[in-house]
């Protein structure tokens, strides 16, 4: 769910393409479009994918700590999934969707997701860093733990993900980037 639900939820900047030139005019910051445009698909997001562990936690004999961690830690995970989604699209925006023969979008959704996936290594190595430092101060390695870790990793890509779409927002130009021939 964290990682396939976001290609569904479009209702953020790659469902308001033909909205980009109003959304830039508007007398508000970038950042907080941008944060209004992550907050609908994440919350909606966070209400399926949130539930079922909130659920399902204690009957895999999780603790409560590391349960209330997970259920802020799946928000975090969804923002920075949601945010990368639309990184991709201001950074190279236009039609998301392949038709058959159509080798340059192939080839474009292969090399996009192949960064996604590249970042995602990222964070969680870092995440697996920050465990084994959490792991060499406690002696061991409680289940919360890792969920600390991630929710760690977690908050601060969105902490740097955010700066950063709402950079790449303010340089799309709409009549420009957004033609049919893109």
């Amino acid at each position: 769910l964290l990682f396939i639900l976001p290609g569904f939820l479009t209702f953020d900047f790659r469902g308001d393409m033909e909205n980009l030139e109003s959304l830039r005019l508007l007398p508000v910051s970038p950042y907080a479009i941008v944060l209004g445009e992550l907050a609908a698909p994440v919350l909606v997001a966070s209400c399926v994918a949130v539930p079922p562990f909130l659920i399902l936690g204690p009957t895999l004999g999780l603790d409560p700590l590391s349960i209330g961690l997970a259920a802020v830690l799946i928000p975090a995970v969804l923002t920075f999934t949601i945010g990368l989604e639309n990184l991709v699209f201001l950074l190279s925006p236009g039609r998301q969707s392949v038709n058959a023969g159509d080798l340059q979008g192939f080839g474009r959704n292969i090399l996009l997701s192949l960064l996604k996936g590249l970042v995602f290594i990222g964070a969680i190595a870092v995440t697996g860093v920050l465990m084994l430092i959490g792991s060499a101060i406690l002696g061991r390695s409680p289940a919360w733990l890792f969920v600390a870790s991630g929710l760690v990793t977690a908050a601060a890509a969105d902490i740097l993900l955010i700066p950063t779409l709402a950079r790449a927002f303010q340089r799309i130009e709409p009549t420009r980037d957004l033609t049919e021939d893109s």
